[in-house]
């Protein structure tokens, strides 16, 4: 079972992103998962246990059923009948990256969908607090929707690759099966050092059984150095009209490095196209 996880707070921009989710698990034959992370209810300290409780358990219930509304909702708008996809809903307690970690682990999720705005300065504005909180401790492949993005399939994946790691993710066999569904055009651009070496780059690619199975569909490859990164790579995705940015980071840290040296921050500025993160998992 394809089973599609989705985090909501309820705003506009989770819509938007669980309407997403919700068209993949249509597609794909899968399982929307919706999940809503609760905090505390606000009681004073000195109040007696069972308040606290008793408040937690009817804000669960409250929230429960908001998010069976929305799926029905979802169902529709999109004209989707009940039995197409299964419907799960999930309400866990604050932290929201430690909970949304759980949920994947105990459902086997396959997918990640979230939303990309936020509040705040700086990084937050970028993708929100808690994407960027989830981004940094993700193990499986994470889809960040741009704010109010009409989605309409993947037709052209750009797949954003360091020429010295190429190592297996498991978020390939994800890639294929989008290519292979929407019809898609798939490019590598490989940053590197010696970014004249394209052919040995892809060699690399082809001795590993995973990545040559993506690489048995029509793919376009490129390289460009590193310090040219973002103009080189803002230019591809307005020529090959991009509506998918993959990327995959190599360690934790990783993101910290992207977001103060910029080809993510940059990008999720302009918050134009959607981006798959395939992390290292675990």
């Amino acid at each position: 079972m394809f089973r599609i996880l989705t985090p909501t707070d309820f705003s506009t921009d989770a819509f938007n992103a669980t309407l997403v989710a919700m068209k993949l698990a249509q597609r794909f034959g899968g399982e929307l998962i919706l999940t809503h992370v609760l905090a505390n209810p606000p009681v004073p300290a000195s109040a007696p246990s069972n308040l606290f409780a008793s408040l937690y358990e009817e804000e669960e219930r409250q929230v429960k059923k908001r998010l069976h509304e929305e799926y029905k909702h979802l169902l529709t708008i999109l004209d989707i009948r009940f039995k197409e996809v299964r419907f799960n809903s999930v309400i866990v307690p604050y932290p929201f990256a430690e909970s949304i970690l759980q949920v994947i682990r105990q459902y086997d999720i396959n997918l990640v969908v979230m939303g990309s705005s936020g509040a705040g300065t700086y990084k937050r504005v970028l993708l929100g607090s808690n994407t960027l909180e989830l981004l940094r401790v993700v193990t499986k492949p994470l889809l960040i929707m741009p704010t109010m993005y009409e989605f309409d399939g993947f037709k052209n994946i750009t797949i954003l690759l360091h020429a010295e790691d190429t190592t297996y993710r498991s978020g390939i066999e994800l890639l294929v099966r989008f290519a292979i569904s929407y019809n898609a055009r798939i490019s590598i651009l490989f940053i590197s050092a010696d970014p004249e070496n394209i052919p040995d780059h892809t060699k690399q690619l082809h001795l590993q059984e995973e990545w040559q199975t993506l690489l048995k569909l029509p793919v376009q490859t490129d390289a460009f150095d590193g310090n040219d990164t973002v103009q080189l790579l803002e230019q591809h995705v307005k020529r090959n009209h991009t509506d998918l940015l993959v990327v995959l980071p190599r360690r934790k840290s990783f993101w910290e490095e992207l977001f103060t040296n910029s080809v993510t921050e940059e990008l999720a500025a302009q918050a134009r196209l959607p981006m798959l993160v395939l992390p290292v998992e675990d």
